[in-house]
């Protein structure tokens, strides 16, 4: 292409790379080292390593902001592949307590593409992390928080779905089945991330897990832990009964409240 006067490639990480490699600070950063799920190549602790060492104040980074979102889905497929219930007049339900509903398994170890096979989101998709590379910090965000859903569908949540969006002034990079329904290679560079969904989240003498069941209009709760640097995450079911539960005892509180302060002023 005429470029070996203009284009000079590093074989070096950019961890690795000083000042001294370059003629000047560069005016723009493309990069794309995201993973099936939106940090899962560290890409923010890269850019902002970058940004630091090496980079002008005004320097553009492309892509520059990231959403990673999660959807609670009702997907048979899905669970028809990671359950068993009985094989040749024998009941293998048991076997069911080594499902792993604990980890965030890439679509591509099930072998499927969620573009193609039928599932049913029960939530509008929460923000798990949102991020702007061009100023957005390693620890930006808690380990753990709580996210409050309303359901927009009825339906068994057997899992919770992981896609992301990258955009940049106007153009927008995603992962959402809905936007690789044509894009072959996308899903098979990134595909999605699927966890398994457990009602029994707190319950530790639980045998079996216990279908998650949402119902259109009422409110459930889900607490995200992930790593310090948000490389992994991880999703525990609270539920319906959890914030009815908060609720009850946030009243409880108040009728204690009160007659406390009626004795103060009996008193």
């Amino acid at each position: 292409n005429n470029l070996t006067d203009k284009v000079r490639v590093l074989n070096k990480l950019s961890t690795e790379m000083t000042l001294k490699d370059l003629p000047s600070k560069p005016d723009i950063l493309v990069s794309e080292i995201f993973g099936t799920l939106l940090l899962g190549e560290s890409a923010l602790d890269y850019i902002e390593d970058a940004r630091n060492r090496l980079l002008k104040p005004s320097t553009k980074i492309i892509p520059q902001h990231g959403v990673q979102y999660a959807v609670p889905i009702e997907c048979p497929t899905l669970d028809k592949i990671c359950s068993i219930d009985s094989w040749n007049g024998l009941d293998l339900s048991m076997v069911n307590s080594l499902k792993d509903t604990a980890s965030c398994v890439f679509t591509k170890k099930y072998g499927f593409r969620m573009s193609t096979i039928p599932f049913k989101r029960l939530s509008a998709p929460i923000p798990v992390l949102t991020i702007d590379f061009a100023t957005t910090k390693m620890g930006f965000a808690p380990v753990s928080k709580k996210f409050e859903v309303t359901a927009t569908e009825s339906g068994t949540a057997h899992a919770m779905l992981l896609f992301w969006k990258s955009t940049d002034e106007g153009l927008e990079m995603s992962t959402d089945p809905e936007d690789t329904k044509d894009n072959f290679p996308r899903d098979m560079q990134w595909g999605q991330a699927l966890q398994l969904l457990d009602s029994n989240t707190d319950d530790y003498s639980a045998a079996l897990p216990a279908p998650v069941i949402f119902t259109k209009g009422k409110k459930y709760s889900f607490k995200c832990n992930t790593s310090e640097d948000h490389v992994i995450v991880q999703f525990g079911v609270k539920g319906d009964k959890l914030v009815v539960a908060e609720k009850e005892s946030s009243e409880e509180v108040k009728k204690e409240s009160n007659e406390e302060v009626k004795k103060d002023e009996t008193a």
